[in-house]
């Protein structure tokens, strides 16, 4: 799936904790979870797993492109098909 640039991808979006929205987004899913994409989400589960030991809390992914949100945040991406992306970039282009 293709991904674009952010100016600041922020895993509170996705959880629907941030000021800017009111619920978690509909493509939220557990670190866990299957999303259709075999080897993207053993790899994502191998990292969430290691995350949750690390950091003490649970860990999400997207569902559209099956990376977790501690990576995307990490480099600034966003899922082409994310449905906030404009909340995720807000700098102007």
């Amino acid at each position: 799936m293709s991904k674009t640039r952010v100016d600041d991808f922020d895993q509170a979006i996705c959880r629907g904790t941030h000021s800017d929205v009111e619920t978690p987004c509909p493509h939220l899913v557990d670190g866990q979870d299957e999303t259709g994409r075999a080897v993207v989400d053993r790899l994502a589960r191998l990292e969430t797993n290691a995350l949750e030991t690390v950091t003490g809390a649970e860990q999400f992914k997207c569902e559209h492109c099956g990376c977790p949100l501690a990576n995307l945040e990490k480099v600034n991406l966003a899922p082409d098909a994310c449905p906030r992306l404009q909340t995720h970039d807000k700098q102007e282009r």
